[in-house]
């Protein structure tokens, strides 16, 4: 009975544990599974039980509907089962008393979570290339006042007037843009993070807002592979720098090797930096 939501739960939770995921995806995300489980769930009893019945048949699973959940993992629900219920009745009161109770926990928990990306989204929206296609100069100048005004620390009052102007200058490109992240990149390609020092400053406060706890869970996995017993003496200092270098390996692969072997050649033998100065962008 539950193969739908697990199915689409499933495809949910691993596009909210990627890596590079911004909130606008997974708000996007979030809202497909509300909508899915309310139209396609609850609203099609009737195909989720046939194909309940069909997958039962297929795997030579009992077909009839538990109506009692086991409190105790050491006894069996089917034990409790009143035999004596009519069939109609028995899908009658589970789904009533157990499917969509369970449907709408989901649902619940599922916007309370939407709720909060979706707020985040909304003041960020003068950021979104969907969102600049589709607005005039005045509803874009109030959106990044709105989120000026939320960071004022971080952003500039001349903010909705770097955003106006990078629109004008790059409204072609941006207008095949899908998220801030490629906004961000393409200014950073361009050399152009220099013109839009504010617009840039609120691309990477977005980009870097977490979207799940994954990121930092792989964080902690990684004290397990680094922390052996050859290691158990290691220093604070060296097992940070080690785990560094391992949770951004990829882009460690992409350092040049020889230019930093020659930077502390160097600060060895007194002919250069000393190794609190080096500078892989050297």
């Amino acid at each position: 009975m539950w193969e739908r939501i697990l199915k689409k739960v499933q495809v949910t939770t691993n596009m909210l544990q990627t890596k590079n995921l911004d909130l606008s995806a997974c708000a996007a995300s979030l809202k497909s599974l509300c909508t899915y489980l309310e139209l396609r769930v609850l609203g099609e009893w009737d195909a989720v039980r046939a194909e309940a019945e069909a997958l039962a048949e297929s795997s030579l699973a009992d077909a009839y509907f538990k109506l009692d959940i086991a409190h105790n993992l050491y006894r069996y629900a089917a034990n409790r089962i009143d035999t004596g219920i009519a069939a109609a009745d028995r899908e009658d009161r589970f789904r009533r008393g157990i499917f969509e109770p369970v449907v709408r926990t989901c649902i619940q928990q599922a916007k309370l979570r939407f709720q909060g990306a979706n707020e985040t989204v909304q003041l960020f929206r003068c950021l979104l290339p969907e969102f600049l296609k589709k607005s005039d100069t005045g509803t874009l100048r109030q959106a990044a006042a709105e989120l000026q005004v939320k960071y004022r620390r971080d952003l500039q009052e001349n903010f909705a007037e770097e955003l106006v102007s990078l629109y004008d200058d790059h409204g072609d490109r941006i207008h095949e843009m899908k998220s801030p992240k490629e906004i961000l990149e393409m200014l950073v390609k361009d050399g152009a993070t220099g013109e839009y020092p504010t617009v840039v400053a609120a691309l990477l406060v977005f980009c870097t807002l977490p979207v799940t706890v994954a990121s930092a869970e792989r964080s902690f996995s990684k004290l397990k592979i680094l922390k052996t017993y050859l290691r158990s003496t290691i220093g604070q200092q060296r097992l940070s720098h080690l785990a560094f270098l391992s949770i951004e390996n990829a882009h460690c692969k992409s350092v040049d090797i020889s230019l930093i072997i020659k930077l502390f050649a160097n600060g060895k033998a007194g002919k250069g930096p000393t190794s609190r100065s080096y500078r892989f962008s050297q």
